[in-house]
């Protein structure tokens, strides 16, 4: 069975999830990763995909160059990671997995539409300051920044590295046709263990976060995207395209 999933869209200009405390189980830590579909609406202007308060933590496409970068701070607010994929311009879906372990320069990953696309500016061995007091997606904690354009199947977490060269673990996340994946009802799916946020499902529902750290509030108000990310062909439809059957 093949999985569709539900795009969101945030009109930049209202719209943004806000956590208004500490999500639930935090603590800081070295590692980051996360899966997310997304589509821009508008290019050349700075956008967060989602971030801590302080910005210790963050994920944004940039305005002069339009690249995703991942940016995280530790409790001094030094910059400890800052990484970004190449640029994405175009108003097509395009899905981005990443993962870092702070503590092993070898471990670090991004993949842009399941290819490897790794810039590396700053990986320090130290501790990133998660646990603060706001989280937010789709914009800065403070309302600023905010995303235009749609997003679908958010998968972030603090505590487990996932080694994404290994194509079997990519297609956890993402098919081998670049077709969306059923992550579960709580993220699980992928490692067996729900992520600290995970935003999927219906509109109406989709700002609550299905993984295990606690409620988000919706400002504004999240619609229904025009399209959703490109589904993974069924077998069926597989065979069909090779004249079999």
């Amino acid at each position: 069975m093949t999985y569709e999933a539900q795009g969101v869209t945030f009109d930049g200009t209202n719209d943004y999830l806000l956590r208004g405390g500490d999500l639930t189980g935090n603590a800081d830590g070295q590692i980051f990763t996360g899966s997310v579909w997304f589509r821009r609406n508008s290019t050349g202007s700075q956008q967060r995909i989602g971030g801590g308060q302080f910005g210790r933590w963050q994920i944004e496409l940039l305005s002069a160059t339009d690249e995703v970068k991942f940016e995280c701070e530790n409790g001094s607010g030094s910059v400890i990671l800052q990484v970004n994929s190449s640029a994405v311009t175009d108003s097509g879906w395009h899905h981005i997995l990443w993962s870092f372990d702070l503590s092993n320069a070898s471990n670090r990953h991004i993949y842009l539409d399941d290819a490897s696309d790794l810039s590396v500016t700053t990986y320090t061995n130290d501790t990133i300051d998660y646990t603060v007091s706001q989280h937010a997606i789709g914009a800065a904690t403070n309302g600023n920044f905010k995303f235009n354009g749609d997003l679908a199947d958010v998968w972030i977490d603090f505590d487990q590295y996932i080694d994404f060269s290994v194509e079997s673990n990519r297609r956890d996340f993402i098919g081998p046709n670049g077709g969306t994946v059923d992550l579960g009802s709580d993220g699980s799916t992928p490692t067996g263990t729900a992520p600290i946020m995970f935003f999927s499902g219906t509109t109406s529902t989709w700002h609550t976060n299905d993984g295990d750290g606690g409620g988000f509030t919706e400002n504004g108000a999240l619609t229904d995207a025009a399209t959703n990310p490109p589904m993974e062909p069924s077998l069926v439809s597989r065979l069909s395209l090779l004249g079999v059957g």
